[in-house]
């Protein structure tokens, strides 16, 4: 068996760093008064779903194309 790659590159750890740090400041935004304010209404949440929904799906499912080696040559 030959050794391969890790999965997870510089580049997705980054990404999963981001997604970590917006959910973070999406929770910390939501306690902050008042309840109906700009950041506790709008911002936290914004920050909460690019987190869950984007940043970290798209840390585990990004590849890097030059990294892929092709398996005909």
């Amino acid at each position: 068996m030959e050794p391969t790659d890790p999965p997870f590159t510089r580049k997705n750890w980054l990404i999963l760093a981001a997604g970590l740090v917006s959910i973070a400041l999406g929770y910390v935004f939501l306690r902050i008064p008042p309840a109906d304010g700009f950041l506790s209404l709008t911002l936290a949440p914004l920050l909460l779903v690019a987190g869950y929904c984007a940043l970290l799906p798209l840390a585990i499912l990004h590849r890097d194309q030059q990294n892929e080696k092709d398996p005909s040559a």
